[in-house]
């Protein structure tokens, strides 16, 4: 499997980046989950939303699921509705880390 790393560089077109990756025939796209940090960025589960809205068959993942940051059985919907509404593109190793995160929240 092959991927990108999206910027969610508040300056950045994620959405853009991740429709020429598909077209491109990248397997799925990613970004870091870090809610903290110094330079302004897109929260990255909206972020991924988004993504998801703009792409029809690419996967769509977290290199980093920033659990301490967040209770873990929202992490788990989080994750769970980005997967739904997604069409279950959301890659399986982090459906496993949200669900692992907050049970059966998920």
């Amino acid at each position: 499997m092959f991927g990108i790393d999206l910027t969610s560089s508040a300056d950045g077109d994620p959405a853009r980046d991740a429709r020429e990756a598909e077209q491109l025939g990248f397997d799925f796209v990613s970004s870091s989950d870090h809610p903290c940090g110094t330079e302004p960025t897109h929260e990255t589960w909206t972020m991924l939303t988004w993504v998801a809205a703009a792409t029809s068959r690419i996967q769509i993942a977290t290199r980093v699921l920033g659990v301490p940051y967040r209770p873990p059985a929202m992490v788990a919907k989080m994750a769970a509705t980005l997967d739904r509404t997604a069409g279950r593109r959301l890659d399986p190793l982090t459906r496993v880390r949200a669900a692992a995160t907050g049970g059966r929240h998920a």
